[in-house]
C-alpha cells in the first residue's frame, strides 16, 4: 500500500511542474506577438 501511495503522490508533483511548463508557452508565445509589431524599427534585444 505504501508503494502505490508513493506513485500517487510523485504523479501529483509531476502535474504540478506540467502547470509551470505551460504558463513558460503561454509568455513566450505572448512574446512574439510583440516582436511582430516591432519590424517597424530595428530592436538592439533582437541580437
Amino acid at each position: 500500500m505504501g508503494d502505490e501511495e508513493i506513485g500517487d503522490w510523485g504523479k501529483g508533483d509531476e502535474g504540478d511542474e506540467g502547470d509551470e511548463g505551460d504558463e513558460g508557452d503561454n509568455t513566450k508565445h505572448q512574446t512574439p506577438n510583440t516582436k511582430h509589431q516591432t519590424p517597424n524599427y530595428p530592436l538592439p534585444n533582437d541580437k
